[in-house]
């Protein structure tokens, strides 16, 4: 080929090339330059830019979204990561135990019992709901110096909203109780016995004359509580609201049954007071003393009128140097 041959085809590639790839500067001269290729002639080897973008793997393929802040073995970055760090086991700080989490110990207070629904607290607590807590009564078990505790707040069945069993004098009317009045007066509407007042008890209550407690009508005091004339003795209220038959024994030693075996049997309702005015009445020059046995006695040994303390009168009691004072019932 003659050298202008090769002239004139180097002329028509380049005219060629200026049609594709025009200039921006329309008119500006255009130089070409034909230098070597520098590039590695191992193309697709593993390349990593410094703001992520894609790289060629061995086989053409890219690698998805690594970048070089924050990668990790299995491609995601630390934004990806759970909240709570990841640990061998891949749970995180979350997903620690229940007893962790709340700082509670199993069977202490506010915290859940030891074995579930049913379980077993430290000493003092209850297990109420699946939860320790404090025990009191109303809570449905047993604790403590309880007597009973049956969870609700019904008064008068068998355990009280103070959790303790029913009895007489509690102030709450249980069982087979005709009242309950919470007192320990007898001479009310309601005995100590917690059954209602009636003439018969041996306690004066409501109108009653007396009330000796028998069912003898012929003595001191009738059977419908009223007092019979024909006592033989002095007719005294000591103080206990009811008017007795009352005799002094005629000597040292007697007993108040002894002493009323002839005046229609001794009386223990009319008898029982505080107090010495039987003694005074019948010995008024001994010395007024005090309070002593459950009848009063009028001493010789040292010449005192001694009261008698307000107890229930002991029939068979005497002192070899008292005269007893006695209400009989006649």
């Amino acid at each position: 080929m003659t050298r202008l041959s090769v002239l004139s085809i180097a002329l028509i590639s380049g005219t060629a090339l200026l049609t594709a790839c025009p200039s921006d500067d329309v008119g500006s001269e255009t130089s070409f330059s034909f230098e070597e290729d520098d590039t590695d002639d191992d193309v697709g080897e593993d390349t990593t830019t410094e703001a992520g973008e894609e790289s060629t793997s061995e086989d053409g393929t890219t690698e998805e979204g690594t970048t070089e802040e924050g990668t990790t073995e299995e491609g995601t970055t630390e934004e990806e990561t759970t909240e709570g760090e990841t640990t061998e086991e891949g749970t995180t700080e979350e997903e620690t135990t229940e007893g962790e989490e709340t700082g509670c110990t199993l069977g202490t207070l506010d915290c859940e019992c030891e074995g579930g629904l049913e379980g077993v607290c430290e000493e003092g607590l209850v297990c109420l709901e699946g939860y320790c807590a404090e025990a009191s009564c109303g809570d449905g078990i047993v604790s403590g110096d309880e007597q009973c505790d049956d969870g609700n707040d019904v008064d008068d069945d068998g355990c009280s909203n103070m959790c303790t069993l029913p009895e007489c004098g509690d102030g709450v009317l249980a069982g087979d109780e005709q009242c309950d009045d919470g007192n320990d007066v007898n001479e009310d509407e309601c005995t100590n016995e917690c059954m209602l007042a009636v003439c018969g008890d041996g306690y004066l209550q409501g109108d009653e004359e007396c009330d000796d407690g028998n069912d003898v009508d012929d003595d001191e005091c009738s059977n419908d509580c009223t007092v019979n004339s024909d006592c033989g003795g002095e007719l005294i209220d000591p103080g206990n609201g009811i008017e007795g038959c009352w005799y002094t024994a005629p000597t040292v030693g007697m007993t108040c049954n002894e002493l009323c075996s002839t005046h229609g049997g001794f009386n223990s309702a009319a008898t029982q007071h505080a107090g010495n005015a039987i003694g005074m009445f019948f010995w008024p020059g001994k010395t007024n003393g005090s309070n002593w046995e459950t009848i009063e006695c009028s001493s010789t040994d040292n010449n005192t009128n001694w009261g008698a303390n307000n107890s229930v009168p002991q029939a068979d009691w005497s002192h070899p140097a008292c005269h007893v004072n006695c209400a009989c019932n006649q």
